[in-house]
């Protein structure tokens, strides 16, 4: 695969992860389980973590901060897309972080949120760099603001948020 028409993928599914669209953000999530199961074409490569980062913000941002639970649902799946190769031991912690902030949520046992930015917002020592993290908590306020019909989706997200942490603590024990 070209890296630089992989680079240009991973920035048009990105921008697409970012859209107020439910629709929108359920098929880049799709397409971003597809791009990460297909990343064993940069296996070996010494940069395939850092090519995808920005994809797996973005599905992180989706799974920690949008109100569509199939979108949620789709953005964990995709996680589960992942092999140990297509991102660090230090990306994957900060997915089983926000896996479980998320779990949480859903189970509605997540109480505070900042007031002002409704985001807990964190940096860590990446590499040698600092990296943001920014993941939304919903407290259990903004539970009520999802909408009726997004609770039959509920249960689904439950369980695939349980079967991706499954998977990324199951890769950091290979």
């Amino acid at each position: 695969m070209d890296a630089a028409w992989a680079a240009k993928a991973v920035q048009r599914i990105t921008a697409a992860l970012r859209s107020s669209n439910a629709k929108v953000q359920w098929n880049a999530c799709h397409a971003a389980s597809q791009a990460l199961q297909r990343s064993i074409n940069l296996r070996g490569d010494a940069e395939a973590a850092t090519q995808l980062a920005p994809l797996h913000d973005g599905v992180l941002e989706v799974l920690a901060g949008s109100v569509n639970f199939k979108s949620r649902t789709q953005a964990a799946a995709a996680l589960e897309g992942l092999s140990a190769e297509s991102a660090t031991p230090e990306q994957r912690h900060r997915m089983v972080s926000v896996l479980s902030h998320a779990v949480e949520a859903v189970c509605g046992r997540t109480q505070t949120v900042q007031a002002d930015t409704e985001a807990d917002v964190r940096t860590a020592n990446v590499g040698g760099q600092h990296a943001v993290h920014r993941a939304t908590v919903f407290s259990a306020a903004q539970q009520s603001d999802v909408a009726i019909s997004e609770l039959r989706y509920r249960p689904g997200l439950l369980a695939q948020l349980q079967k991706t942490l499954q998977h990324l603590q199951a890769l950091d024990l290979v």
